[in-house]
């Protein structure tokens, strides 16, 4: 079932490293180094190591403090799907979190290998 795909995924994802974030027009994909993806679609928050404070309501966004998580290591990850709400906190002590930000169109989907979850 998709759904407990999506609970394996993040329960797996502590101890991954973030290797690459990459950016296109409307979807920024971070990928870890168990080659799972995140690709988000929509907005997010990002709380920086640093105390910084990103929201993005939707994409393309001119200006992104991702590329800060390439190298970071997660140190847990929680998945909500009645919300549906994903939040992953670093071990640098980062936390982004993305959720639904639309009903009409996809906002995140997580991938690994060929299982796939969108919400």
């Amino acid at each position: 079932m998709q759904t407990d795909f999506a609970f394996r995924w993040a329960e797996a994802l502590p101890g991954r490293v973030v290797e690459v974030v990459c950016f296109a027009s409307y979807a920024i994909t971070i990928n870890f180094d168990d080659k799972s993806l995140l690709q988000i679609e929509g907005g997010y928050e990002l709380l920086g190591a640093d105390g910084s404070v990103e929201i993005v309501t939707a994409l393309p966004t001119i200006d992104s403090g991702l590329h800060r998580l390439a190298g970071s290591t997660v140190a847990s990850a929680t998945l909500d799907q009645t919300t549906p709400r994903l939040e992953i906190r670093f071990v640098d002590g980062a936390v982004l979190v993305v959720r639904r930000t639309s009903i009409a169109y996809e906002s995140f989907r997580v991938i690994k290998g060929l299982e796939e979850q969108v919400f």
